[in-house]
């Protein structure tokens, strides 16, 4: 299965796989669509007690989104979906519909919680 790499450099964000490299937009931009350096996500008790999550009190679990996004790979369909994104075109946001889509996607997948299967509800 092809994985695209994230990469950051000088504070913009692309995914690299062999010899493509898929410009994404700046760290700082998807930080922002995603409502700061941080991103939480709330459980269930049952959620929360299985043993391989580690939630405060609250049953929250805090990521940190510079140190998430670099270190997440993607799939090829996921790179597409981006790629095929105009750059150039300013969002509602006012930051590249790329950018947008981009972060977006991640939140999806964040806010999936492990469940795969809800990703493609929308």
């Amino acid at each position: 299965m092809v994985r695209y790499e994230t990469v950051v450099d000088d504070g913009q964000l692309s995914l690299v796989h062999e010899d493509e490299r898929i410009e994404v937009g700046s760290m700082a931009a998807v930080a922002d669509l995603v409502g700061g350096e941080t991103y939480t996500l709330t459980y269930t008790d049952a959620q929360a007690s299985t043993a391989w999550l580690q939630t405060d009190d609250d049953n929250e679990l805090t990521i940190d989104v510079p140190d998430a996004v670099e270190r997440l790979t993607h799939t090829s369909e996921f790179a597409t979906l981006v790629r095929d994104c105009p750059l150039d075109e300013t969002g509602e946001s006012g930051h590249p519909r790329r950018t947008e889509l981009f972060a977006t996607l991640l939140m999806k997948i964040w806010d999936s919680k492990g469940n795969l299967d809800s990703l493609s509800d929308g």
